[in-house]
């Protein structure tokens, strides 16, 4: 029996009698190499990721799939982020999950996610795309303050209600597309250039 399939072996066997919860389902079968460590380092980094996730300020950060929330103040001034890629598993971000993340360039949020909270974005004064999804109900106060190299924004026809001072010093922001039904709060796009139009 080659010395790297017997070590594949013994390794997923501890494993089974650990408290890792399974295999993913795409992790390689073992690889035809001779050498051990490089064969198994895709199985061991595929294994029960979602479970383990702890969020780590990194310059740029994948979150599992698998992981459902992002906490409360997860990467809090984390001025190393550049990109962060959120999976469709999240449905729920929390206050100040990325407040002053200052490097921070781009967000995709995903369509499970239904709501952008208080000041989850607050002070990324590098972003300069945000995709938001049609999943999108709301928009939380402060979501986006002083997102200062923002230049547009598209809010999609499901939000009914943006929050108070939710754009507020996005000083670059020059358009922004809303839906007429939504409810804006007070001083929403205050100390913005921004044109806003709306969308029946």
């Amino acid at each position: 029996m080659p010395r790297h399939f017997l070590a594949t072996v013994l390794l997923l066997a501890s494993l089974a009698t650990s408290s890792v919860i399974a295999v993913t389902d795409d992790v390689e079968p073992p690889c035809e190499t001779s050498d051990d460590e490089t064969c198994l380092a895709p199985i061991v980094a595929t294994i029960n990721a979602a479970a383990d996730w702890k969020p780590v300020c990194a310059r740029n950060v994948v979150i599992p799939h698998g992981v459902t929330r992002i906490p409360l103040d997860a990467y809090n001034s984390c001025d190393l982020m550049t990109s962060i890629v959120i999976p469709d598993s999240v449905t729920s971000i929390g206050k100040w999950a990325f407040y002053k993340c200052t490097s921070l360039a781009s967000v995709v949020i995903p369509n499970s996610v239904t709501m952008i909270p208080n000041a989850a974005f607050h002070g990324c004064s590098s972003l300069v795309s945000i995709v938001t999804p049609d999943s999108l109900t709301s928009i939380g106060k402060y979501s986006f303050y002083n997102c200062s190299s923002l230049t547009s924004i598209v809010i999609p026809d499901t939000v009914t209600v943006i929050r108070r001072h939710a754009f507020n010093g996005c000083t670059s922001l020059t358009t922004a597309s809303i839906p007429s039904r939504a409810m804006l709060g007070a001083s929403v796009f205050k100390n913005t250039p921004t044109t806003v139009t709306t969308r029946d």
